[in-house]
């Protein structure tokens, strides 16, 4: 008896994993067009930090290259897992700007960052699909399993490249285990939409960074990601 409901168990283990990283995913293109999409909770911040997303995630500041004296954008920054490393990485002489679409996010961010002593970092409550940044100013700018919650993304997209100098890169990280994951091509089509170029693409299905540049007008050098 003991055998045969270990087998039932497993088997409904299976079942709601299926639906979880397949059937949710089906779920989230249907939402995707009719332009529904919702970001993180404030209540669920606590899965964005932890143990386990850190340990696969580890590798996505190396992917994105961060660079001492940057002017970085980043889109949904949570409670600033990649925040602080990434103000850490551009020094005192850049700039870190994290933009939240959600009030309370912010504010529990910008107590985060005092604690952490990097109060220079400029916290904005916004929306990607229209930023309150004028054109041009940064040189970088970073998502991570944040696109594919912005009910616009085509707008979101073009803003992000209204937003970066000529030359300035973007990079998009997806996490297989959110329900919203856009796979890779999906990813590539949108900013090529918007006028980006790929660059190029670290980590696999399960956890992904693609890297995209902003053209440069004729005869200005761009740098290597």
């Amino acid at each position: 008896m003991i055998p045969v409901i270990l087998r039932l168990l497993a088997l409904a283990l299976l079942v709601l994993a299926f639906l979880w990283l397949i059937g949710m995913k089906i779920v989230a293109r249907i939402a995707d067009w009719i332009h529904f999409a919702a970001p993180c909770p404030v209540s669920f911040g606590w899965v964005l930090e932890s143990p386990l997303r850190r340990w696969y995630l580890r590798k996505v500041p190396e992917r994105i290259g961060f660079r001492v004296g940057e002017r970085v954008l980043e889109i949904g920054p949570g409670l600033g897992v990649f925040t602080r490393q990434a103000a850490e990485h551009v020094g005192a002489a850049g700039q870190v700007v994290a933009l939240d679409v959600q009030p309370e996010m912010a504010r529990r961010l910008a107590h985060r960052m005092k604690i952490a002593g990097l109060e220079k970092v400029r916290i904005v409550v916004g929306n990607a699909e229209a930023l309150p940044f004028v054109s041009g100013y940064f040189d970088r700018a970073f998502a991570v399993s944040v696109m594919a919650e912005v009910r616009n993304k085509t707008h979101a997209f073009s803003e992000l490249y209204r937003a970066l100098k000529g030359g300035g890169m973007l990079s998009i990280t997806e996490e297989f285990l959110d329900p919203d994951y856009p796979f890779p091509a999906e990813t590539s089509r949108r900013a090529g939409a918007a006028g980006f170029q790929f660059v190029q693409r670290a980590g696999g299905l399960w956890t992904y960074t693609s890297n995209f540049r902003k053209p440069a007008p004729e005869g200005v050098p761009v740098s290597e990601v």
